[in-house]
């Protein structure tokens, strides 16, 4: 199901309200989940020569005390029936009003978008994407201050030149009963924040003035994440333009027992530099140049102009429909 969910200010003097931002959130339901699905199964621990637990039993016994499980397969049949026989069917929406019925159209469309984009996804973009998180997982915080890194300012206008690798950022964080849902499954709006926190340290490395989020692409999960995973974001400045600029962040999930680690999530953030204290409006001045350091990182960087463009086109039809249905 898609739910859209609009924010607005309100001045609590005057009363005055003001249109904030607009997002639609996809949720899928889930069959409901037995209790003694939720019971782990603590596996018996062999005894070695010695007497001593055997450690590998240890290691597993630990693992099964994690408040986690696996979801049931909703397409998977089941002689027995059950929660694998058959996927949820969900009630139907009865759109009245004309603005309803645009609104269901239109949400409609966005499903068919977003299918659509996931099966004509390039192989091309996947593996660049793919081998940037492979480059990203080799850097380091520590490496951003190293002397090669440190390059000279423009010939031209004598502007800064920051090297692409100085605005990696990254964060760990643990997933804990209060970051997770009663599925023991991460909120998606924890993660994004986490996200959004380490995109904005990337930003601001980069251009060393007070920053704000701008938008964030669609953001997918590939892979839920569990109480107990340990969550590491890694970010950096992938295009700058004339007062924003455009961050990748990827997300690994990392189990602490087993040292399993998966990918799960990215997005592209858009932030924008703002003028110091009091006016706080976007920068008018030239920000610093961005200098890719490999093939691959100037290929990240050389797409970036054709996600803008995808940004700002989804940007106009959203805001155009919202001027409709407040005239309406």
């Amino acid at each position: 199901m898609e739910v859209g969910v609009r924010v607005t200010t309100e001045d609590l003097l005057s009363a005055d309200q003001r249109y904030c931002c607009h997002a639609y959130l996809t949720f899928v339901a889930l069959p409901q989940i037995p209790l003694t699905n939720l019971i782990p199964s603590i596996p018996q621990q062999k005894q070695s020569q010695d007497g001593t637990a055997d450690s590998e039993a240890i290691a597993l016994s630990l693992a099964a005390r994690r408040c986690s499980f696996s979801l049931p397969k909703a397409k998977a049949a089941s002689k027995s029936g059950g929660l694998n026989q058959a996927s949820i069917q969900l009630p139907a929406i009865d759109p009245v009003t004309p603005v309803e019925v645009e609104r269901y159209t239109m949400a409609q469309t966005r499903r068919e978008t977003r299918l659509q984009q996931s099966r004509e996804a390039k192989e091309e973009e996947e593996r660049l994407l793919s081998d940037v998180r492979d480059q990203m997982r080799q850097w380091n915080v520590s490496q951003s201050k190293q002397a090669n890194l440190k390059l000279t300012p423009s010939d031209e206008d004598g502007s800064p030149r920051i090297a692409m690798q100085a605005t990696f950022a990254e964060s760990a964080q643990l997933v804990l009963p209060q970051h997770a849902n009663s599925l023991s499954i991460t909120f998606g709006g924890q993660v994004m924040k986490w996200m959004e926190n380490v995109a904005a340290v990337s930003a601001s490395r980069f251009s060393r003035v007070p920053i704000v989020t701008a938008s964030i692409d669609s953001l997918q999960f590939h892979r839920k994440t569990m109480i107990g995973d340990c969550l590491t974001m890694r970010s950096v400045v992938t295009r700058v333009f004339r007062s924003s600029m455009e961050v990748y962040v990827f997300v690994d999930s990392e189990n602490l027992v087993t040292g399993r680690q998966t990918f799960t999530n990215e997005a592209f953030f858009s932030m924008v530099a703002l003028q110091p204290s009091p006016s706080l409006q976007p920068m008018k001045t030239q920000l610093p140049y961005l200098i890719p350091g490999s093939d691959l990182e100037e290929a990240l960087s050389e797409a970036g102009e054709k996600r803008r463009i995808r940004r700002l086109e989804q940007r106009r039809e959203l805001a155009e429909r919202e001027t409709r249905s407040l005239v309406q």
